[in-house]
């Protein structure tokens, strides 16, 4: 049975690219067997589409692990960097 559309939100991102991608290629089949140039190109821009969000995605989880997970102007003070030499841990 085909998982529902909403089942696919659900996964980590680089298994939604695949699943899309996978989508996309059901799409493509979809068109090489449709009867009409209406029908086929409808499927073709649906796998269009469906490539389109595996990028975007692949591309958010790129951006995501190149930057910090916090603005890199933030500076925190571990409590064992006391300035107080008086204080110990």
């Amino acid at each position: 049975m085909a998982r529902a559309i909403t089942d696919i939100s659900d996964l980590p991102p680089h298994f939604r690219a695949v699943r899309y991608r996978d989508l996309a290629a059901q799409a493509l089949g979809y068109a090489d067997r449709a009867t009409t140039a209406t029908m086929r190109d409808s499927y073709v821009l649906l796998a269009e589409h469906w490539c389109k969000l595996a990028e975007g995605i692949e591309a958010d989880a790129a951006r995501q692990a190149e930057s910090p997970p916090y603005p890199s102007d933030i500076r925190v003070k571990p409590a064992a960097c006391d300035d107080d030499p008086g204080h110990r841990h």
